[in-house]
Order: C-alpha cells, then sequence, then structure tokens
C-alpha cells in the first residue's frame, strides 16, 4: 500500500532505468551539505567465472568485451570529471587504484563515482576510499553529513567508516548507524569505508530497497526537490516479481511517470534494480512522514519504505534600521534603510513597497531621495526604480510624501536568512518643529513580493519607524554645537569655554552641563568634560542609551575634502595620518572589524582609544594654540588584529575653532580589489540640496575628466582633470560652478572620460 504526504504535498515518479546485471549489490552513499547532495554507488559483483578480479574503482581494459565494447563485463566505472572551477559546494569521489582489495589503497586514483569489486571469499576485505571537498561552497564553510542505508549486516560480517587521518569524526558502526556528521573545518576530508566479510550471492529473488528510510529533510514551501530510491534483486539466478502496488491514497490520485512498473506489478531480474524519483513538494509548513509498501515474491513480503520531510514556512519582514530614531529639526540628509530580516522559504525575484512620511496633523519631514542599499547595489543584477510624490505642503513646510519603488532581480534573488546588508535607503530632512519635541513617523504599506514565477514570497512590513524631532535650541545630552551628534567637536567646545577661550552661551552651556548625570549642577569644569569623553568612548549614555555618530562608513573608498584621513593597514602596527590644508586640532574615527593587542602610540597631547566589541574608537587632540599646522602629519600608531572586513566609519576633523574639516577617508590595504573596467557609478543623494557626492571606478592609472553640464550641454564645472589612480572614487559637487557662483536648482548632467571610455548621468539639484 502506498500513502500520501499529508496536505497533497508528495509526488512519486517513476524513472526506469537499465540496471547493471554484473551486480550482486549495489549501495547507495549519499554525501550531503545544505541542500547539496551526491551519491556515490559502492558494491559486489556476481562471482562469475567472467569476472574473476575486481576492477578496484577504475574499469580496465580486459574487463571490457570485444572490440573495446562495454560488453557485460565492465563495472561502467569510468573516471569522475574533476572538480568543478570554484567556488563550488560538494565535489565526491571515490579515490582508488588497481590491486587488491584486501589490502588498504596506497595512492590517490582519478577518482570515480563507482567502486565495485568481485565476490571472492566470505573473509575478504574490501576497503573504499573517499575524498570529499568544496571550495568556498557549503562544505567549506559548514561540514555534512554522509550517509548510507540501513541492513548492511546482509553482505558483510562487519562494516566501518572512519577518517583516513586526523579526528574529523569518530570511527563509526555501520551496522548499527545511518549516518555521521563531518564538522565544518575539514576540508577536504578522506575517510575509509571497511567491509568484513563477504556474502556468496544467494539465488533469490531478494527485494532490497535503498535509502530506507528515505529523509528529505527541510524543504522550502512550494519547492521541488527529488531524491532516488533504488529497488534492487541482489539474488543471482530468480526474477523479483512485485505483485501489487496501491495507489488510493487515501482518495487522492496518485501517478506514476513512464511506461513500467506500474499499480498492478513489475518484475525485476536477478542482479538488476529499478529506481523511481520520489518528490517532496510541501505546501505549507511542519512535519510530514509516509509509507510505501511493495507486496513481491520474496521473502519478508511485504517491505516497506518510510519516506518523512518538512515543510519550512515562507516569508519574513522588512524592517527599519531602528523603531525609533532622535533628529534634530530644520535638518538635511537624514539616511535611513530598510533590510530583509528573519527570511524563510523560495528566492524573493521582485519586491514593491510604497514608504509614506505620516503623522497627525503633519509629519515634521519631507522625504528627499532614494538610493540602492548594498545588497542590490549591482545594476547588472538588479533594477531599481522609484518615484518620490510629494504632497501638499504644510505651513511648517513639511510635506507627506509617498516613495513607490520597484526591485527586480535580472540575476540574483534575495534568499533565506537574516541580511545585514540595507536594500534600499531614503533620506529625508526636518522642518522647524516651534517647541522643544516633535513626532514623525515612516511607515511600510502596499507591499508585494513574488518568486521568480510570480508566486508571493509572503515578506510583509516591519511596525511604522517613530522619528523623534527636537530643537536643536535644546537637543542633546554632550550635544554642545547642537549638530545632533555627540563627539570631538563638542569635547573641544566644553574645553575651551572651561578654559576662557570661548563663552558658551545659555543652550549650548545646557547641552553641555551633563555632570553629575542627567541634569548638571549649572557649572561646566572638568567633571563635564571627563563624562562627555567617556559618553564619546563607549558609544552611550550612563544610562545605556546609544548616542548618534556623524557620517557613515567608508571600505577602502577616498571621499573629496577638504583634509585627508590614511589608514595604512599595509604596516604593522598600522599607520594613521592626517593630511589638511587648514590647522587640525583633532581627530575622532572608528576602526570596525578590528581589536587592539597593544596600545596607541601618538604625539599628540591628547590619546582616547577604547575597544568596544568588534570596533575600535580613537579620539587624537590638541590643547588650544598648538594645533597641528597645514599640511601632513603622522598622528599614530595602531596594533591591529584584523578581525573581519575593515571599516572606517564615524570620521571627525576639528579646525582651531573646533569646526568640523569635510574629510575624505583613504584606506591602504593590501587585496584590495581593482575594479574591471571604468564605470561613472552614479551620485547621492539624488535629488540633492546643497551638495551630492558622484562615485566612479577606475581600473588602471588613467587621465580622468569629470564635468557637469546644464541641459544644453554646457560646462558648468569641471570636478576632476588630472591622472588618477586605480580604484573606486568619489567626488563631491557643492552645487557651485567654475567661478564660485551657485548654480539654480534643475536637473544637470554630468560626464566621465577616460580615453575611448564616456559615460553621462543626470542628477537634479532642488532648492
Amino acid at each position: 500500500m502506498i500513502r500520501k504526504f499529508i496536505g497533497a504535498a508528495f509526488l512519486l515518479a517513476f524513472l526506469a532505468t537499465a540496471a547493471q546485471a554484473q551486480v550482486a549489490y549495489k549501495l547507495t552513499i549519499t554525501i550531503g551539505t545544505g541542500t547539496t547532495t551526491q551519491n556515490l554507488e559502492l558494491g559486489i559483483n556476481d562471482g562469475g567465472a567472467s569476472y574473476p578480479a575486481s576492477s578496484n574503482g577504475v574499469d580496465t581494459a580486459a574487463a571490457f568485451g570485444a572490440n573495446g565494447s562495454v560488453g557485460t563485463a565492465g563495472f561502467r566505472e569510468s573516471l569522475a570529471p574533476p572538480a568543478p572551477p570554484a567556488p563550488f559546494d560538494l565535489d565526491a569521489k571515490f579515490l582508488s587504484m588497481p590491486g587488491s582489495p584486501s589490502t588498504f589503497p596506497a595512492g590517490l586514483g582519478a577518482g570515480t563515482f563507482r567502486n565495485f569489486r568481485a565476490f571472492v571469499n566470505s573473509s575478504t576485505v574490501d576497503t573504499f576510499r573517499i575524498k570529499i571537498s568544496g571550495d568556498g561552497g557549503s562544505w567549506e564553510n559548514n561540514g555534512g553529513t554522509i550517509s548510507w542505508p540501513s541492513g548492511l549486516n546482509a553482505y558483510g560480517s562487519s562494516w566501518t567508516i572512519q577518517p583516513r587521518t586526523g579526528t574529523a569524526f569518530a570511527a563509526t558502526n555501520m551496522l548499527t548507524s545511518t549516518s555521521v556528521t563531518v564538522p565544518a573545518g575539514n576540508n577536504p576530508v578522506e575517510v575509509y569505508i571497511i567491509k568484513v566479510g563477504q556474502i556468496a550471492p544467494s539465488p533469490g529473488p531478494t527485494f532490497s530497497a535503498s535509502p530506507n528510510p528515505l529523509a528529505f529533510g527541510s524543504r522550502n514551501v512550494n519547492t521541488t526537490t527529488d531524491l532516488v530510491l533504488t529497488v534492487s534483486n541482489p539474488g543471482t539466478v530468480n526474477a523479483l516479481n512485485v505483485t501489487a502496488v496501491d495507489t488510493t491514497l487515501g482518495g487522492q490520485s496518485f501517478f506514476w511517470v513512464g511506461t513500467a512498473p506500474n499499480p498492478a506489478g513489475f518484475n525485476v531480474p536477478a542482479s538488476s534494480s529499478v529506481n523511481f524519483t520520489i518528490r517532496f513538494q510541501p505546501t505549507s509548513g511542519g512535519g510530514f512522514s509516509e509509507q510505501i509498501e511493495f507486496a513481491h515474491n520474496a521473502s519478508g513480503s511485504p517491505s516497506v519504505i518510510n519516506i518523512s520531510g518538512t515543510g519550512q514556512a515562507q516569508g519574513g519582514e522588512l524592517v527599519f534600521s531602528a523603531d525609533t530614531v532622535v533628529r534634530n529639526d530644520l535638518t538635511s540628509g537624514y539616511v535611513d534603510s530598510l533590510t530583509v530580516a528573519t527570511y524563510v522559504g523560495v528566492p524573493t525575484r521582485s519586491l514593491q513597497l510604497r514608504l509614506i512620511n505620516t503623522y497627525s496633523p503633519t509629519s515634521k519631514t519631507r522625504l528627499t531621495a532614494v538610493s540602492r542599499g548594498a545588497r542590490v547595489a549591482d545594476p547588472s543584477k538588479w533594477i531599481f526604480q522609484y518615484e518620490i510624490g510629494h504632497g501638499p505642503v504644510a505651513s511648517d513646510l513639511s510635506s507627506i510624501d509617498t516613495i513607490r519603488l520597484v526591485i527586480l532581480g535580472t540575476n540574483d534573488s534575495l534568499v533565506a536568512g537574516t541580511s545585514t546588508e540595507s536594500l534600499v535607503k531614503f533620506t529625508y530632512s526636518t522642518v522647524d518643529i516651534g517647541t522643544d519635541s516633535a513626532w514623525s513617523s515612516m511607515v511600510l504599506t502596499d507591499i508585494v513580493s513574488s518568486d521568480w514565477r510570480g508566486v508571493s514570497t509572503q515578506l510583509t512590513g516591519d511596525a511604522p519607524q517613530q522619528v523623534l524631532i527636537l530643537d536643536r535650541g535644546v537637543g542633546l545630552n554632550g550635544d554642545t554645537n547642537g549638530d545632533g551628534f555627540v563627539d570631538l567637536l563638542d569635547l573641544l567646545q566644553v574645553i575651551d569655554h572651561i578654559l576662557g577661550r570661548i563663552t558658551l552661551q545659555t543652550r549650548e552651556f545646557q547641552r553641555s552641563d551633563v555632570a553629575p548625570w542627567p541634569s548638571g549642577d549649572n557649572a561646566l569644569d572638568a567633571r563635564d568634560v571627563a563624562l562627555i569623553q567617556q559618553i564619546i568612548l563607549t558609544g552611550e549614555y550612563p544610562d545605556g542609551s546609544p548616542i548618534p555618530f556623524t557620517g557613515g562608513s567608508v571600505r577602502a573608498i577616498s571621499k573629496t575634502g577638504a583634509a585627508r584621513l590614511v589608514v595604512d593597514l599595509t604596516q604593522n602596527p598600522a599607520v594613521v595620518s592626517i593630511e589638511s590644508n587648514d590647522a587640525v586640532k583633532g581627530v575622532q574615527f572608528d576602526i570596525a572589524g578590528a581589536a587592539s593587542n597593544g596600545s596607541a602610540v601618538s604625539d599628540m597631547q591628547n590619546v582616547l582609544f577604547r575597544q568596544n566589541g568588534g570596533t575600535l574608537r580613537s579620539v587624537f587632540y590638541q590643547n588650544s594654540g598648538s594645533e597641528l599646522g597645514a599640511g601632513a602629519h603622522v598622528i599614530a600608531t595602531l596594533p591591529l588584529v584584523q578581525i573581519a572586513e575593515i571599516e572606517v566609519r564615524n570620521v571627525v576633523v576639528a579646525n582651531a575653532m573646533n569646526q568640523r574639516i569635510p574629510a575624505e577617508v583613504l584606506v591602504r590595504k593590501s587585496g584590495t580589489d581593482v575594479p574591471a573596467s571604468f564605470d561613472l557609478l552614479g551620485n547621492y543623494p539624488n535629488p540633492f540640496n546643497p551638495s551630492t557626492t558622484i562615485s566612479f571606478a577606475v581600473p588602471a592609472q588613467s587621465s580622468v575628466r569629470i564635468s557637469v553640464l546644464d541641459m544644453l550641454g554646457r560646462e558648468v564645472r569641471t570636478l576632476v582633470s588630472s591622472t588618477v589612480d586605480a580604484g573606486t572614487h568619489s567626488i563631491v559637487w557643492d552645487g557651485l560652478d567654475n567661478h564660485g557662483a551657485a548654480v539654480s536648482s534643475g536637473m544637470f548632467m554630468y560626464r566621465m572620460q577616460a580615453g575611448d571610455f564616456t559615460a553621462t548621468r543626470t542628477m537634479t539639484l532642488h532648492k
């Protein structure tokens, strides 16, 4: 009797194949990692006079019939192809050399997917050697399993699987177990399967099915997975007659694909086998289990095959970077992002959504730009289209705006897992709120996602993100200059006030008076300096709430500015230097992906250095009146241990007046990828006000010209006209023409020329 998987999720399809008549039995050894599996076959031939010797892994010329044909003697153990090009998930094969099967193979063979031996006598020892590897894929990163069918005692008195060398797993009795696990870190791994004793083939008939049980493991809902079930007759004389296969399936239809066998029965000749493809296609989450029963003329009839599988639920959530964010009023250029969290199921190929900034009675914000996130940054793999619709402008100059977005993968998909890469970035500004604080929110709606077939992948939206907007006149504790961030610039302001160099006014004074926490004592002194310094270094207030930081991250990319911070990772310890046309009073930056194995060394008068998880935060500054002069200066050496991909973040460069100097960042490191070709990568933000950053790629040192043109093709500004090193670079256009005059709002073109390469894009200045 055949029973159906619960929920009409299981399809059994028969694919009849010609089996080798020379083999007394054939066992399937399954190697699996993630969703990738590979089957190897080992066995014993019928021991007749025509097959007196083992091929031991590779057919020899003598094993073939007359005139070089395969005939009836060959075991069809042709050489396996080499491993695929990297990266690949899995490559498994037998490694054997011609010789006696009673001894361990002494060297590596070319590799086969089959390894058959001859029946010699009841005490023969057969050793099968398997090599398993992966290159940059699942086996290398995660390891996997080696499994085999039960009932091996029918073919030998002892079966053992063990590593050839090392301790990847313990030697295992294959008669009492059906699998072993190979942990990550064993790549490649070689194993021995050692069989002691051979049982002479019986005349039969004998019913054998492999693998049993047939376990699909966890599979995504609405996906199809096939496994092969082999029904064989190891008998050497009599045919196996399967007399019945029930297809009622509890009232559901069950379909065989192929001509024979059919539900009325089928025959398996002696020393032969037939293959069935069993298909698992869950339509809902949960576990499924069934049995297949075969009635036949061999002993032990009926025989039962157990089948199991688990449906993995479908769906995921689009989430904001934080549930609540704190912003200052009258500020532009705030950037937030969406990522896909806890996604399960089939890959998502297309996504559309609407993002609305809304709050009652007015939004207090205005959506200004949209850009690709890191997950969909490659335009050759993703189509990214959007429109921003602005609602009526309120009296406070805010508006309720709508971003309509479509993302379509042309050569990529969103796959299961939790991604840390952003899917989309959106930029907005805040208006004058007229009170100490006000609220706005960001709402996701009308989300539609699908796989390549147009079937919904059930992505949903996060709860609305709450945006707390503070009056810049009140602002954050420790944010002396009221720019919305707590950093080195604020610390320098407080120190200069205490020294009498400047005088902080009422609101700046209130924001700086943090000690004792949180209300202060109406005085600014060394206690406030110590606490602000600690807040900056730890990244949080004494109550544990995080502080906002300026800027994003830079990964071996230079951003044009009036100063340049260079982090040279090619040396040990790393060397940090600053180049500036203005005097430099202090520098602050984070290095993510690194840990310290010592202390920072610097000639600057004040050094703050702290490890926060996987990030090193560094602050270096001079006392007032002793700033570093214009030019280049080495400011520190840092003993670093790289623990992840290096990123330089939250860079602040201060001048003598405690003002921010726009700075580019250059990270020098070994093995940095060089672009394969010239490319004009686009600008961000777009639309923009008052400035935008244009990125471009150069594969080798070249003469490059980048210019801004009006829509009539007339040059407005030359941004680059020089020799540029290989790499990915960025340049800022501040909205000024070649004469230093501000241009009017409107659409502009920007063009890159380098040798024979020319590319043009458009951008919009919106004032």
